[in-house]
């Protein structure tokens, strides 16, 4: 599903979308696409804001937009280091470093959403609702702080610089 097909649907739960866009898969590898569900997320902010000229909610769009791109980003070389699989422990740090990025990507997202929109982003049933509960929920996965321990863990072992890995 794309995110045309969730715009022109009556209303498919969110947690349909991000669960169909949510992995990129590389040589059996797994990594997080979630900026899809902030980029829906953004969506419903733009089209709920309208032709506002309010600098602020302006801004948090704008702010929303900039994080998605960013998190896809950190998917993407993400993917990449894991398809290439040339150092095993780099890519492994990779994936689990741009998981840590897309939370936090996302978590600052559902924020500025709360904010840009006040009380109606918590509407009971209405799309901006469902997709910020849905996404909410998804990011509490497993051992949410795990990653960032195993991805030292893993850096750690490299040889030459960190900045030297990518």
């Amino acid at each position: 599903m794309t995110w045309a097909d969730y715009r022109t649907s009556d209303w498919v739960p969110p947690v349909t979308i991000i669960s169909s866009l949510i992995l990129k898969v590389a040589h059996g590898a797994i990594v997080p696409c979630t900026p899809v569900a902030l980029e829906a997320l953004a969506e419903l902010v733009r089209q709920h804001i309208g032709a506002t000229t309010d600098p602020n909610r302006l801004h948090r769009l704008g702010r929303m937009v900039l994080l998605a791109d960013t998190a896809r980003l950190h998917v993407d070389a993400a993917a990449l280091a894991v398809e290439t699989g040339t150092q095993t422990a780099a890519a492994v740090a990779r994936a689990l470093l741009a998981r840590e990025a897309v939370e936090q990507a996302c978590q600052e997202g559902l924020a500025l959403a709360e904010r840009a929109l006040g009380t109606s982003a918590f509407r009971l049933g209405t799309p901006v609702d469902l997709c910020r509960r849905d996404l909410a929920f998804f990011l509490r996965q497993a051992n949410l702080d795990g990653k960032l321990t195993e991805a030292a863990k893993s850096l750690r072992v490299l040889p030459g610089a960190v900045g030297d890995q990518w």
